[in-house]
């Protein structure tokens, strides 16, 4: 515990010294397509803030990865519910009286990233054995590094293929279509959050029946979840494809030019996209991650040269299907084949064990 929360101080400082020089290099001003009515400075402000806020929220990840090995994740959502508490509280007192955006961005993420901190504190008071001195760092990382390169790479593949396209079709095709792709984007932050509130508890129980070599256990709950996951999307896919615009109008009490065509092609990507991050959960938990990342990392560049190829004719919904496409030519079949190969493999190991004994 006290080596991977070494490790991920230092990725975190890494990754902010990096960023933090990148910006000093490049304005981000020039990065993201700005209005014309918001300074180079405050562009500049609000990239420091969230460079800053982003390496720390990947600090504190280590608090859900501790509470989900003792099955404790509903903690993390209950901080989690405070936290969003904390900040539209804040928003909504702030109201017409701050125009930063570095401080809407402090509002928003800060409070998550403070319960959690305290979190930790209060995990190691709780448990104290786990500040017990590291012994040998060499084994360790030894024993880490394959399944966090790959879980690293892994992350790369999401941030191409879910993070990078609004900037693309800001780039591409200007404020309007960005708009209307990016509060669908929005809108599938809340959808994967709430598929998060049964991945994330589910990886943690999935590496335990894994542990245990439980692997009727493994099979019977894989396939329930990709049921949910069906489930959901037979239901959300078509009443977006049918009332999606009129839906967002009612929650934006405006009119952003979404389409039906452009709800309907980001509702066959996000299905895709949380097949790809549910298989990853998976993979994840019953320890059979190598060489998922080079997959994940050449579909994310796929998905987004794909994109952007199609957003530069077709706009936001070209984008939503050239991500789309992406996805199901490699993860779509990639993930479900490496869990049935796992799935198999544990099986007769079991059965093998059940014969010797």
């Amino acid at each position: 515990i006290v080596w991977s929360i070494i490790l991920l101080a230092l990725v975190a400082s890494a990754l902010a010294a990096a960023l933090f020089l990148f910006g000093e290099i490049i304005p981000p001003a020039r990065i993201i397509s700005s209005s014309a009515g918001v300074t180079t400075q405050e562009v500049y402000d609000a990239y420091c803030t969230a460079v800053g806020l982003s390496c720390l929220s990947l600090f504190v990840a280590v608090q859900p990865a501790i509470r989900s090995g003792y099955q404790e994740i509903h903690r993390t959502s209950l901080l989690s519910m405070a936290a969003n508490f904390i900040a539209m509280t804040l928003l909504f007192a702030s109201v017409g009286r701050f125009a930063s955006i570095a401080i809407f961005t402090a509002i928003l993420y800060a409070p998550i990233i403070f319960l959690l901190a305290m979190d930790i504190v209060a995990l190691f008071q709780q448990r104290p054995y786990l500040l017990a001195r590291p012994t040998n760092f060499a084994q360790t990382f030894k024993a880490l590094i394959g399944h966090s390169s790959s879980a690293s790479a892994v992350q790369v593949a999401f941030l191409l293929f879910a993070y990078l396209p609004p900037l693309v079709v800001a780039h591409l095709q200007g404020p309007e279509p960005t708009a209307a792709f990016g509060t669908l984007m929005q809108l599938s932050i809340i959808g994967s959050n709430a598929f998060n509130l049964i991945f994330q508890p589910l990886l943690a129980a999935m590496a335990d029946a894994c542990g245990h070599g439980d692997w009727p256990w493994i099979r019977r709950n894989y396939y329930r979840g990709l049921i949910s996951i069906g489930a959901v999307s037979v239901l959300a896919i078509p009443c977006m494809a049918a009332f999606g615009p009129q839906i967002i109008t009612l929650w934006l009490r405006r009119d952003i030019g979404i389409t039906n065509n452009l709800c309907a092609a980001f509702g066959f990507y996000f299905l895709l996209m949380m097949c790809a991050v549910y298989h990853f959960y998976v993979l994840s938990g019953i320890g059979r991650l190598r060489g998922v990342g080079r997959i994940y990392v050449l579909q994310g560049l796929l998905a987004i040269g794909a994109g952007s190829a199609l957003c530069w004719k077709f706009g936001a919904t070209g984008m939503s299907v050239g991500l789309a496409l992406a996805l199901l030519v490699l993860t779509s079949w990639y993930g479900p084949l490496k869990v049935r190969q796992a799935l198999a493999a544990g099986s007769a190991d079991g059965a093998n064990l059940r014969f010797s004994d």
